[in-house]
């Protein structure tokens, strides 16, 4: 799931992030060995990639391991797709790349998305509950401050 995520997230334009003074950062719980496969494989995502396989951030940071999806009454995210397809797919294209799987992280781990200064201040911080709990795109650069918009809101951030 977090792979559509970063797809997604490289889709905003730079000239918006630079216009809002913000960049994203992705950091993952995997080896750095496989941010270059990563990277490409997310539609050559574009922005910042940090690994930090000890996930001694992610515990900092409160975020769970909990390898389940979205629960009976919890509604999907836009960009989560059919979980069994989209999980057989990356599977497979793991496998098909090469990939080490001993080193692309805690499958059970999941993030969450924040939004760090000005300064150690946290404006933003939204903690996933599962494997398809990433706050949707449009809600996360509006608190970013960041014009772009792909249509869907969840939370109705206003900015």
């Amino acid at each position: 799931m977090c792979k559509l995520y970063v797809e997604e997230l490289g889709k905003v334009p730079k000239s918006a992030l630079d216009a809002a003074g913000t960049r994203i950062v992705v950091i993952g719980c995997g080896e750095w060995s496989v941010i270059k496969k990563y990277r490409e494989d997310s539609n050559n995502y574009p922005y910042d990639i940090y690994a930090e396989p000890t996930r001694a951030l992610h515990q900092k940071l409160g975020l769970l391991s909990n390898r389940y999806g979205a629960g009976p009454g919890e509604k999907r995210k836009s960009y989560a797709g059919k979980v069994l397809t989209v999980g057989l797919a990356s599977l497979a294209t793991w496998i098909r790349k090469g990939y080490d799987i001993t080193k692309v992280g805690n499958l059970s781990q999941v993030g969450g998305d924040f939004v760090l200064g000005p300064g150690s201040k946290v404006t933003f911080a939204a903690r996933m509950k599962n494997t398809q709990d990433h706050v949707e795109i449009d809600d996360l650069m509006k608190a970013a401050g960041v014009a772009y918009s792909t249509g869907v809101s969840q939370l109705g951030l206003t900015g």
